[in-house]
């Protein structure tokens, strides 16, 4: 699901002009946001005490060769970025070939030394031939993993020949294409549980917007170059607006999400969750700053928060399976007759908890499977105001719930048998 994107805006701009192509809109959506984290650079944050959030990105297409274009996507934002680099004399490095951790630490010290920054950009159409084979796959995952977090200082790290290596005022993006059944086999646990899958936006193309069989015309040159200026003109303006601070509506969104989102066991969605909210305040910036707003308003929270959903589901259908206890495949059954039998009016969040548990009881279990069978498109939930003007939620169960033959290949993928 694409969030709402502002007309005018530069994603609007960039998906407008992918419009000619077959790939997946959310492809389109997911490399505006990437070029938006390479524009905006290290020195705009989102402004959260003592855990300042940077914007850069790390991002997987993930489908079948020759499938969903993920080559398409990612050549054309490498296009964009690679313009905008050389137009604006960024410090930042761009890598399009297969590198070894060695070489990404050389670079980045050199410039270091010349720069005081140690910025890199990688972009790589297929991540297999960029990271290689072997024992060599875990070394630039590890290097990308320390990186992420964009200290302001990194000492050691070096080789026999290099010796120490000081990095300064570090950042890093990092945008790819792969397909599932290679990352499924190089991407060992212990990758997975080093961290590195948690940083990464793994993006699953599902359906091309279009087909098309013979383009008409050639690629519009000026679009390009309107891209390109207002990229320019965001990063420009950025440089007044270096702390991107959030509305107290929008605080008490993310605030109220914060403590009532499920957390699971497994270990991708343990690793990824331990970052979540990170994710979310990133996405929240790059849309606001895309409209040119500076500041986290309730809507960018609510987006990237379903965003970061969707951006969990397709990691967790690439490496854990989502398995879940059988405990919640009872309740699962409970709630999803509850829920259908209250028909197309729904049924409030408080009665259908009272109908399931005992008072006080099994408040986190409800509110995970709640929150899961939201992600997974089963119920929708709507807030509706009450009595005396105060909002309750309602659920109501979609055409997917009603679907059993549909429920029982979800349970099936999800582990729960």
């Amino acid at each position: 699901m694409i969030p709402y994107v502002q007309p005018g805006s530069f994603i609007d701009k960039y998906m407008h002009w992918m419009g000619e192509h077959e790939t997946p809109e959310m492809y389109d959506f997911m490399c505006a946001i990437w070029c938006l984290s390479v524009a905006l650079g290290r020195d705009v944050i989102v402004d959260r005490p003592r855990a300042p959030v940077h914007l850069n990105t790390y991002m997987i297409l993930v489908s079948e060769s020759g499938i969903m274009r993920k080559s398409t996507s990612i050549r054309s934002a490498l296009g964009i970025v690679r313009e905008f680099l050389r137009t604006t004399n960024s410090p930042m490095l761009l890598v399009e070939s297969k590198i070894t951790m060695g070489a990404m630490l050389d670079d980045l010290s050199r410039s270091s030394q010349t720069t005081n920054t140690s910025q890199m950009v990688l972009v790589a159409s297929e991540l297999a031939a960029m990271l290689g084979r072997g024992s060599q796959i875990g070394g630039v995952p590890a290097l990308l993993t320390d990186l992420y977090d964009c200290p302001d200082e990194r000492i050691g790290g070096g080789s026999i020949h290099s010796g120490t290596l000081n990095l300064t005022n570090i950042y890093c993006a990092f945008l790819a294409g792969s397909t599932p059944s290679w990352l499924e086999r190089a991407v060992r646990p212990e990758v997975v549980a080093g961290g590195f899958t948690s940083r990464c936006y793994f993006i699953n193309g599902r359906n091309r917007k279009r087909l098309v069989a013979w383009p008409e015309g050639v690629e519009d040159v000026d679009a390009k170059q309107g891209l390109i200026h207002t990229l320019t003109e965001l990063a420009t303006e950025s440089v007044a607006h270096p702390r991107i601070g959030i509305a107290n509506h929008a605080k008490d969104t993310f605030t109220r999400w914060y403590g009532q989102r499920p957390l699971h066991k497994d270990v991708y969605r343990e690793s990824f969750e331990s970052r979540e909210d990170s994710h979310v305040l990133r996405l929240a910036g790059i849309m606001a700053a895309n409209e040119r707003q500076w500041e986290i308003g309730d809507d960018h929270i609510r987006r990237a928060i379903g965003l970061v959903a969707e951006i969990k589901r397709c990691g967790t259908d690439l490496f854990t399976g989502a398995e879940i206890e059988r405990y919640d495949v009872k309740l699962l059954r409970k709630m999803r007759s509850e829920i259908l039998s209250a028909g197309s009016a729904g049924i409030t969040r408080s009665i259908l908890y009272r109908n399931l548990f005992i008072s006080g009881r099994g408040r986190h279990e409800f509110s995970t499977l709640l929150t899961t069978m939201h992600e997974l498109d089963l119920v929708k939930r709507v807030e509706v105001r009450g009595t005396g003007g105060r909002p309750k939620e309602v659920v109501v169960g979609t055409e997917y719930l009603r679907n059993e033959l549909l429920l029982e290949e979800v349970v099936r993928k999800l582990g729960m048998e």
